[in-house]
């Protein structure tokens, strides 16, 4: 036990590291790992007990922060000091300071621990962050940090149990698969907590729905669907499934006054941005959908203001926790979620949100082999791969639009929660509760180890299989929707983005939406068009997230 853990906590006593890959603070808008940082040591300067702060910054940007960050302390009521120092002065700063704990904004720990073990005078908890554990580039690098030198006190916080189950079994694979012939993969020495991702309190900028929609230009009498998002197929989430939905809602239920608001990151000379836009129109949701690609962020507030559901169906290994989420569980508005990864752990189904089923298969086959040759694309197959099911969400939207004493309670249920567990102050108290536990449990002494190789091109199925709701299993029932039977009848031409033309076959999807007329398994499909697994399977999935087909009950 370290002798500085007694009396008064050691935040409150010692320096607290923070080491960033950070931006001078507003300079532009960021994503990720950007804006991730970057709300946390607000936060963190805002909200805890800590006196003092020594940030860890690029040489190159060292006077930008000093001049962006340093002036919030004036704000500090309680006794505070910030300095800066660049990312290199670590060996000294390490030699020369007893730290409460260092931070560094991302997963790999172990750059941060091999300078502490080298150079500081005294052990301290080195903690870091997840964020995305899709690519193979960085599931390499946890290879480095499956056999690092971390220790016991030291900590990878996870964003969500889903997040943290995935990080367990990449580090465990990364052991089986770098080490010698035989390795039994031990414990990984470092926690691996989970701390959700933060949000500021109030994320509605405190409008009323009226004086929102009026500054926005937005119909005073339309039911508002709003989808807030970084809408890319390959990175974060495709917004095709939201329009099916909206499409089948203004179908079967005759309402008409209806408006899907899709905000968010998206280039409007990409592609992407174009196809959405084509979409709408052939999918006849013109006057129906309102597409605000990189909106000033000043609106955000308005726009949470103004919606009356909030819609996010990720389907995305890039998503483990969802800030837009949270942020609408903030402001009021009843969340309509896919049950998928860090999503399900945000809302309760039915009393603080709803989450739509998501179905998976195992298509390693065909994801694992392009690990090798362009390993970005596996990410966009396996997302396409994803079935959101869309009857689900059609049924739940339309439920929560007809019922507005429903979306009152949800939404005012989904504030409660996310004040309870997702505002900045409550998880700045959790990482100082968290530092106090690493610090109190230091030994005297503990011997190092060496890091060994790492291997490319892990099964994404073993690690993520968890993530959704249902599995393709052989006795799920499928049955053809009204957009399948539109295609039999050669009144609708299925479509794909080009980048999935290898993978699609057409007459496959023909002929799975013939055998499918009647409810038909998985297992009768395999037997009636055989030789076409795995392709089977991931024509299957993507006639589900498109709705040719549906899940049959």
């Amino acid at each position: 036990m370290s002798e500085l853990s007694a009396g008064e906590p050691v935040c409150q006593r010692l320096p607290v590291g923070a080491v960033f890959a950070l931006p001078p603070r507003g300079r532009t808008r960021h994503y990720g790992l950007f804006t991730a940082n970057e709300g946390f040591l607000n936060a963190l300067l805002r909200h805890s007990t800590v006196r003092e702060v020594h940030l860890f910054v690029r040489d190159t940007d060292i006077e930008e922060v000093k001049a962006s960050w340093h002036p919030i302390v004036r704000e500090i009521s309680r006794p505070f000091t910030l300095r800066t120092f660049p990312i290199w002065a670590l060996p000294d700063c390490m030699a020369s300071t007893d730290y409460a704990a260092m931070h560094w904004g991302d997963p790999m720990i172990h750059t941060i621990t091999e300078l502490r073990n080298a150079f500081a005078r005294r052990a301290f908890p080195v903690t870091g962050i997840t964020h995305s554990l899709h690519s193979d580039h960085r599931n390499t690098n946890y290879a480095h940090l499956a056999f690092s030198d971390v220790r016991p006190y030291d900590a990878v916080i996870c964003s969500s149990q889903a997040c943290a189950k995935a990080l367990r079994r990449i580090l465990e694979i990364s052991q089986i698969q770098s080490g010698p012939e035989g390795t039994v993969p031990r414990p990984f020495s470092a926690q691996l907590p989970v701390i959700p991702l933060g949000v500021e309190m109030e994320a509605d900028g405190g409008f009323g729905k009226s004086e929102a929609r009026r500054k926005l230009g937005l119909p005073p009498d339309h039911a508002i669907i709003l989808c807030l998002a970084r809408f890319a197929p390959i990175t974060k989430m495709d917004l095709h499934p939201c329009l099916l939905a909206l499409q089948r809602l203004i179908r079967e239920n005759g309402q008409e006054r209806i408006l899907l608001v899709a905000a968010g990151s998206v280039d409007k000379s990409d592609v992407y941005f174009e196809v959405m836009v084509s979409r709408v129109k052939a999918l006849g949701l013109t006057n129906h959908v309102l597409m605000k690609a990189d909106f000033p962020t000043e609106e955000k507030g308005l726009l949470l203001a103004a919606a009356d559901v909030f819609l996010s169906p990720s389907d995305n290994l890039q998503e483990s926790f969802g800030i837009a989420p949270v942020e609408a569980m903030l402001a009021g508005l009843p969340c309509v979620l896919s049950d998928w990864n860090g999503y399900r752990e945000l809302v309760r189904d039915g009393e603080t949100g709803f989450l739509i089923p998501t179905y998976s298969s195992d298509l390693d086959a065909i994801f694992v082999p392009r690990t090798f040759i362009r390993p970005g694309e596996r990410r966009f197959y396996m997302a396409q791969a994803t079935a959101v099911d869309i009857s689900r969400m059609t049924q739940t939207l339309s439920q929560l639009l007809r019922d507005e004493a429903l979306r009152r309670r949800i939404g005012e249920a989904a504030r409660a929660a996310a004040r309870a567990q997702f505002t900045w102050i409550e998880i700045i108290r959790k990482y100082e509760d968290l530092w106090q536990q690493l610090h109190e449990s230091i030994p005297d002494d503990e011997p190092a180890r060496l890091r060994k190789p790492f291997l490319r091109g892990q099964s994404l199925d073993s690690i993520f299989e968890h993530y959704a709701s249902g599995r393709l299993e052989g006795a799920f029932a499928v049955r053809t929707s009204d957009r399948g039977v539109r295609v039999i009848e050669n009144r609708e031409t299925p479509g794909c983005y080009s980048t999935l033309s290898k993978l699609i076959d057409l007459r496959l999807v023909r002929a799975i939406l013939h055998a499918a007329r009647g409810t038909t398994s998985v297992d009768d499909l395999r037997r009636s068009l055989p030789g076409t697994s795995p392709l089977l399977e991931f024509n299957l999935l993507w006639m589900l997230k498109h709705d040719f087909l549906e899940a049959a009950d």
